[in-house]
């Protein structure tokens, strides 16, 4: 394999990926049940495809395409598949991929690549916070990478502080790779229980799922620390049964504030917040962010749409929805009741 093609002039990488891509279109050709099937579909001449600009003349495949015909994509016998992977399933079935050896060369190759990019050597020891069974592709990528890289790894696994911390002070590695959010719940952790962080054997932290900046590279809300969530209401009755049903029914405890104000006559608000530690929680719970199977965040911008089946449930959804968009008035010709949203 070509060592360190990505750091050669764009001509020489543009010549190679050609070379690379009708090496593939070959090998498709003769292997691919799916791919022999749509060339002679739409009549492509794969000799005629010659430049990165020619494979406009080659449709899509999409995600659809893997999962009604999933089975096609395979090119070898069953019997050369070492290992098997799916996607999550988040968005409809979930896809098999299959994996021979080379395969997961490959994806070995890939990862120590990358590993190097972030400055681990042999030597190195890093705690892998991420999932590696549940036929997650990326957890097995990372372990192969650092083996192929010749440093050394710890397999945790996702979640659970208490083990986290109590590897790092037991081996004492000096890297740790997981996502971002969970950084904060180790901190946390460490706090509640009294573990110095700050000088503590990790030195490098490599994350993983989660974006911290925006497109114009400016820190987001997770890079600067700042998810959280308030509740404000001048109802001490309300804030009360809110600040119930986050500490008994999801086990939250949200700290409380008071704000007084000079406006209408100087009405006194309270004000709930859960930290960036708790509220991926809460969001969870609201079916507000969704947590993959290694461990990356993906936030919602509005709660998902579930089955009212029970009298009690449409009726408590309407008070919310009351509560959260709604107008009351009596004019003339009787009461008038609106809702107000700003989308469907």
């Amino acid at each position: 394999m070509t060592q360190d093609i990505e750091f050669q002039s764009a001509e020489t990488i543009k010549a190679f990926q050609e070379q690379k891509l009708h090496t593939a279109l070959c090998y498709l050709k003769a292997c691919s049940p799916y791919y022999r099937r749509m060339f002679d579909s739409y009549r492509i001449n794969i000799d005629k495809i010659k430049h990165l600009e020619d494979l406009e003349k080659i449709p899509f495949t999409e995600k659809k395409d893997l999962q009604l015909f999933n089975d096609d994509f395979l090119c070898v016998p069953k019997s050369k598949v070492i290992d098997y992977i799916t996607t999550s399933g988040t968005l409809g079935d979930p896809v098999t991929f299959c994996c021979t050896e080379q395969d997961l060369q490959r994806l070995a190759y890939n990862e120590k690549k990358s590993f190097a990019c972030a400055g681990l050597h042999p030597g190195n020891i890093l705690q892998l916070m991420t999932t590696i069974d549940k036929r997650f592709m990326a957890g097995l990528a990372y372990f192969l990478g650092i083996r192929e890289l010749g440093a050394s790894i710890i397999r945790v696994g996702n979640g659970i502080p208490e083990l986290q911390w109590d590897t790092i002070e037991r081996i004492k590695p000096d890297s740790v790779m997981c996502v971002p959010s969970f950084i904060l719940r180790l901190i946390q952790w460490a706090e509640d229980h009294g573990i110095d962080y700050k000088h503590s054997s990790v030195k490098r932290i490599i994350g993983i799922g989660e974006g911290l900046r925006n497109q114009d590279f400016s820190l987001n809300l997770l890079g600067r620390g700042k998810l959280s969530v308030q509740f404000t209401g001048e109802s001490m009755a309300v804030a009360r049964r809110v600040y119930t049903l986050l500490q008994k029914g999801l086990n939250l405890s949200p700290q409380i504030h008071y704000v007084s104000t000079a406006h209408f006559g100087g009405t006194r608000k309270c004000v709930l917040t859960l930290g960036p530690t708790q509220t991926p929680d809460f969001l969870s719970a609201l079916g507000m962010m969704t947590v993959g199977e290694g461990g990356e965040t993906t936030l919602r911008s509005t709660s998902p749409r579930v089955n009212l089946n029970r009298s009690c449930c449409v009726r408590a959804f309407l008070r919310g929805a009351m509560l959260g968009g709604g107008t009351m008035t009596n004019p003339e010709q009787g009461y008038h009741l609106e809702l107000g949203y700003r989308d469907e």
